[in-house]
C-alpha cells in the first residue's frame, strides 16, 4: 500500500471514529499525509504541513489489514 492510499485509508477511519492512537485516544482530525517509521509499524500525521511526532500519538499499522 503507498503513502496516498494509507493516508486514504486511516482518513476513512478517522471518519467512522475508528482509528485509535498508542495511547489509546480517537483519532479525530484528518490527515493530510504521514511519516512511517523505518520498521513500518507506525506513522506520525502530518497536518498543515507539520508532523505531529509525539509519540503517544502514533498510529499503530500492523493492525490494519492492505
Amino acid at each position: 500500500m503507498g503513502p496516498e492510499e494509507l493516508t486514504q485509508k486511516l482518513n476513512e477511519l478517522i471518519a467512522k471514529r475508528q482509528l485509535r492512537d498508542r495511547a489509546d485516544g480517537v483519532v479525530e482530525q484528518p490527515i493530510d499525509g504521514l511519516l512511517v517509521s523505518k520498521d513500518g509499524s507506525r506513522a506520525y500525521a502530518i497536518r498543515e504541513g507539520i508532523p505531529a511526532l509525539i509519540p503517544s500519538e502514533a498510529i499503530e499499522l500492523s493492525g490494519l489489514s492492505g
